[in-house]
């Protein structure tokens, strides 16, 4: 069984209201009127399946699922760094805007997201890793969720790699909420990845079809092989003993 980060034998279960610490409510109330649409059953009804946006899953047996929530033309870029990192190793999941215009309609805040083949990913998973874009111009890795021990080891491991990587102010992107889909995993705990604007466009070039630049492959294949490294070892370590929570990672091997 994979370590949940919270320290104890057992993880918390997640609640089924707003409860929680006063973080945790603000991530909860920040996005609540900043969508069109507050649940999937409501976008289903105004969007169309295969033509507006498109829903892809695939379950590999893995203890870990690796999920672009807000994938496509909704967050540019997050489908192709969530695919990369699961490969056939781990569970994928993402929900794609595919719309000519207008894809942040699509958006369903993470805290609400209820798409039902995403909650099965969600209930098959012992850990979670969700992959998501901001509007910050600089090139910069927003690391939030309630993972401790496995947010300390990708920090660790993308800052040897040169990255940027910070822990956001905004309540909305730090992922401390126990509704937020990154911590409904079986462990109550996951982590959440929150890619700028500025460091999609130099890994994937034209992320969203309109900017003209080219990519930066190697540093785009150093963030993908790093996370995978990272998820190789929390997923190593798990299965030869699950007691052992507080193992550091190896960083910076080359």
């Amino acid at each position: 069984m994979l370590s949940s980060g919270h320290g104890g034998d057992k993880p918390s279960a997640p609640v089924t209201g707003p409860r929680g610490s006063p973080n945790h409510l603000r991530e909860y109330e920040a996005v609540a009127y900043r969508n069109k649409y507050s649940t999937y059953d409501e976008l289903r009804r105004h969007e169309r399946d295969g033509v507006d946006y498109r829903i892809y899953t695939r379950n590999s047996g893995s203890p870990i699922a690796v999920i672009a929530p807000h994938g496509g033309l909704i967050e540019p870029g997050t489908t192709e760094v969530a695919a990369a990192v699961a490969g056939y190793d781990h569970a994928f999941y993402c929900f794609e805007g595919l719309k000519k215009a207008g894809n942040s309609d699509l958006h369903i805040a993470s805290t609400y997201f209820d798409e039902p083949s995403a909650l099965q990913i969600l209930r098959d998973a012992e850990l979670v890793l969700a992959i998501h874009g901001c509007d910050s111009k600089g090139e910069v890795i927003y690391l939030g969720g309630l993972h401790r021990h496995l947010i300390r080891g990708i920090s660790e491991y993308l800052t040897c790699a040169g990255f940027i990587v910070r822990e956001s102010t905004k309540p909305e992107l730090r992922g401390t909420s126990p509704h937020n889909i990154c911590n409904k995993g079986r462990t109550g705990a996951g982590v959440q990845l929150e890619l700028s604007q500025g460091l999609r466009k130099r890994m994937l070039g034209n992320p969203d079809r309109h900017q003209d630049k080219n990519p930066d492959k190697e540093l785009y294949r150093a963030f993908i092989l790093g996370l995978r490294k990272v998820l190789l070892l929390e997923r190593r370590s798990a299965e030869v003993d699950d007691r052992k929570k507080g193992a550091r990672f190896q960083t910076c091997e080359r």
